[in-house]
């Protein structure tokens, strides 16, 4: 009866499995890397809009200080303020400030922008100056 000598090394299936093994950790790898990008540019995304919310409330809160007691929505402040904001955030952003009803001296600044999944985040801040 013949025997056949053991040579030593790894089998094509043991080979064929590691690879498939490997190619499943490195898929994984790559699908939390893609949601690591993308979380991270929407939180690049909503500092953008905080602070450039918080900035037009302090310019406000100046202006009342200063003495401006009447605050426009369409004053060239709030809408070079709104165009820069835009600008700054992804297509199909907005942003406005607009007069709150129940009190006449508050105000409320939204900001909104797309974000994945074809979603909307909206930042929306009440100023009483």
């Amino acid at each position: 009866m013949l025997r056949r000598a053991r040579t030593p090394g790894f089998t094509l299936v043991e080979t064929l499995v590691a690879l498939v093994v490997l190619l499943a950790g490195l898929a994984g790898s790559t699908l939390l890397l893609i949601r690591t990008l993308q979380h991270e540019r929407e939180s690049a995304h909503r500092r953008t809009a905080l602070r450039a919310t918080a900035s037009l409330a302090e310019e406000l809160r100046a202006r009342q200080l200063s003495g401006v007691t009447a605050i426009d929505p369409a004053d060239d402040l709030v809408q070079d303020w709104a165009t820069a904001t835009t600008a700054a955030l992804p297509a199909g952003s907005s942003a406005g400030m607009e007069l709150v009803p129940e009190d006449p001296v508050a105000i409320r600044i939204r900001v909104e922008w797309p974000a994945g999944g074809g979603e909307s985040q909206a930042l929306e801040l009440p100023v009483r100056p």
